[in-house]
Parts: structure tokens; C-alpha cells; sequence
């Protein structure tokens, strides 16, 4: 019976066991976790799980927050969106009056971090977004009422704004960075493929990986914590997959800035049968669980940065979590994903008890994951703030 115990081919063994002590950078090697299936993959899974406990000691962090969706205009138009809308009657963006009314429920529910999100400069296509700007207050970039939004929430609760304002150049990070625990922008895909004719981002000028890897690195210069990731399922290729995780971690040895990397799957509106169906071959498709397990196994192969999976999108939690996952993302008690609005958010009771059952411990962080808690990385203005917070682990107290 020794004899058939399943083994890893010696070149993939290999790569694994010099994974203790190094990272993992040859395409070729990296290239074979995809091809794996049955025994071997569950081998490889093992694998990646031990070096996730040989970093992160069986824990598994989350932020309790709530999701504050500014504007859903987008100069981008990815064929695969779910946010984006279209010209409407309605003003173009979520008033204060009734950001301050979410705020005042977010409290009560303990949320700790205030998730900022929008479309890509909507003030560059839509008139409509521009005469909305000067009505609020004068603004002339949604970044500037961004930047009120923040304003507001640090002076009237005791929230930590994290937001995610699409492409940034240099005088647009520094102003956000005052205001926020981090920063965040998906890379997406390096790939410019994507953006030819039919492509998924044909019609993204903001899509650009060139802007997209600017904005990470001009925020790795101005020491921003900040959150990337990859979106799987828009019609890369494994390839591409892995040059995207490869360059990430090429960005965060030069500026060791990056908090977390998100390895998102797209998950298309359930009111599209075609989409949902992902034995049909298209272009964007729901990914199957074990595509996103062997994304996981090549992250972890590629770099030590916290890998997050969002659990809404998931259906399979432990699964991901044997795969060695580091973190679940941002959980809202209050507020739907505005992103993936068919998909509800778990509760927290109901991820503490996967995750327990799984052999782990769910802890609570802060959007400024424990690494950035200290002088060069956290913004003046909110020190206090997270230094309460947190105990000497830099996760909530």
C-alpha cells in the first residue's frame, strides 16, 4: 500500500520545499499548479497551507465595516461590471445627508472601517457627474468630494476610512493619504490584451495596467498601505495570472507597501444565466473553485503578503481556507456589497464558525493591517485613533 501513496512530481516537490526559505519566481515551474487535479492537487494544497501557518500561526483576519458606494458613474466601461450604471434622473452621488445616516447606524454595529468606493472619474464623461460636483460643494473632482466624504466621517465618528477611488496620480494619493488607514486599487490583470477590440477593457482607458501600476508604485514612494489584487475570470490567461501576481510582488520588494493581495473571482449577476453557466466557454465566467485554489497556491508560492478571498463570492469557505488563505476582507454586519449585489455578505458568527471548525482563529484587524501600525506608515491625522484600537498584535482589541 506504501508503495501507491500518491507523490508530487519532483520538479513541483522541489519547488515547494525551497518555498520555506525563498520565493518562487520561474513561470515555467509555477505554470504546472494549473495543470494539477485529484491527489496531487489536494498534495499541493497541503503544501500551501503549511507555509501559510509557517507566517501567519493558523490566524485568519477579517474588517468589520460598512460600504459607503459614492457614485456608481465610471468613465471605464468593463464589459463584465456589475457596479457601473448608466445616465439616470437621480444625482449622480450618495449625499452626505445620507452618508451621515449610514455612519450613525455603523457605530452601534462596531464597525471599525468606513469602505469608500466609486466609479473611475465619472467628471471626465458625464456632464451630469460635473454639475452634480459644483452643486455639492464646488468640487471639481470626485476625488475632492471623496476627500470631504473622509473629512467628515473622521471628525464626526470613530471610523477608519479606506477608499478605493480607481486610478490616482501623485497630488490625489497625498491628499487621500490624510484622510485614510490605506488606500486601495485592484491591478486587475497586467495584461494589455485585455484591452483591444472585444476585449474586456476595450472601452477602460483607466484599465490601463501602465496607470494601474503607477498608481500602486507612486503609493509604495509615498509609504501608503495598500491593497491590490487580481480579478480571475474576465479572460486571462494562467500565464497572465501569474505575471500579474509576479509583478505585485515585484512592487512590494521595491517599496514594501502592499498589505494584502485579493484573488477575486467574477461573479456575474444572477440574473444572467449565460454567465452564471461556467461550463460554457466565454470570454468572462464565474471561476470554478479549484481555478481560484490554484491561484491561491501559486500566490502563496510567489510572496509573503496576506492573500484575502472575499467569502461572498465563495462557495466553498473551507475549502479556500485549507488552501491558506490569510484574510477574509472587509464583512459588513450593515451594508450590501454594492460590487456583487447578488451576493449577501456571510455573517461574522457564521465565518468565526467555518473558520474555527476549519482549525483557525478569526481575528479582527483594522483596514491598516499590524505591519503599517507605526510611525512611517500611518497618517497623522489618524494615529490615535487606530493606536486605540489595537493591542500589541496590532489586531482589535
Amino acid at each position: 500500500m506504501r508503495n501507491k501513496l500518491v507523490k508530487l512530481p519532483s520538479d513541483l516537490e522541489e519547488i515547494f520545499y525551497k518555498r520555506i526559505n525563498s520565493k518562487i519566481r520561474e513561470k515555467n515551474k509555477l505554470l504546472k499548479i494549473f495543470d494539477l487535479t485529484g491527489p496531487k492537487l489536494s498534495l499541493c494544497t497541503a503544501f500551501s497551507n503549511q507555509i501559510f501557518r509557517k507566517f501567519n500561526n493558523g490566524i485568519i483576519s477579517f474588517s468589520r465595516n460598512i460600504f459607503l458606494p459614492l457614485t456608481s458613474y465610471c468613465r471605464n466601461n468593463c464589459r463584465y461590471c456589475n457596479f457601473r450604471c448608466e445616465e439616470t434622473d437621480e444625482l449622480p452621488f450618495m449625499t452626505e445627508q445620507k452618508v451621515r445616516s449610514v455612519l450613525r447606524l455603523a457605530e452601534k454595529y462596531e464597525c471599525k472601517e468606513a469602505l469608500l468606493t466609486m466609479g473611475e472619474k465619472p467628471e471626465e464623461k458625464y456632464l451630469k457627474v460635473r454639475e452634480a460636483l459644483k452643486e455639492l460643494g464646488d468640487y471639481d473632482s470626485t476625488i475632492e468630494y471623496l476627500f470631504y466624504i473622509c473629512n467628515l466621517i473622521i471628525e464626526t465618528t470613530s471610523l477608519l476610512p479606506h477608499s478605493n477611488p480607481g486610478v490616482m496620480d501623485t497630488d490625489e494619493l497625498k491628499m487621500l493619504k490624510e484622510v485614510n488607514a490605506s488606500l486601495g486599487l485592484m491591478l486587475e490583470n497586467i495584461s494589455p490584451r485585455l484591452m483591444e477590440k472585444e476585449g474586456p477593457h476595450e472601452n477602460s482607458p483607466g484599465k490601463n495596467p501602465k496607470f494601474r501600476i503607477q498608481t500602486i508604485e507612486n503609493a509604495g514612494k509615498l509609504k501608503i498601505p495598500f491593497t491590490t489584487g487580481i480579478l480571475l475570470g474576465i479572460g486571462e490567461t494562467e500565464g497572465e495570472i501569474i505575471d500579474s501576481l509576479l509583478k505585485i510582488e515585484e512592487i512590494n520588494r521595491k517599496y514594501h507597501h502592499i498589505q494584502e493581495i485579493i484573488i477575486q473571482g467574477y461573479s456575474p449577476k444572477k440574473s444572467d444565466k449565460n454567465l452564471q453557466d461556467s461550463t460554457i466557454k466565454k470570454p468572462y465566467h464565474r471561476v470554478s473553485i479549484l481555478k481560484i485554489i490554484k491561484t491561491i497556491i501559486v500566490a502563496k508560492l510567489i510572496t509573503d503578503i496576506p492573500i484575502q478571498t472575499p467569502p461572498n463570492l465563495l462557495n466553498s469557505y473551507q475549502a479556500i481556507l485549507l488552501t491558506g488563505i490569510d484574510d477574509w476582507g472587509g464583512i459588513s454586519p450593515l451594508t450590501p456589497d454594492f460590487i456583487n449585489p447578488d451576493l449577501p455578505w456571510p455573517s461574522i458568527s457564521e465565518i468565526k464558525n467555518h473558520t474555527e471548525e476549519a482549525g483557525f482563529e478569526l481575528k479582527e484587524r483594522l483596514p491598516i493591517y499590524p505591519q503599517f501600525i507605526n510611525e512611517d506608515f500611518m497618517p497623522a491625522k489618524l494615529r490615535k485613533r487606530i493606536l486605540k484600537y489595537v493591542n500589541n498584535d496590532g489586531l482589535v482589541k
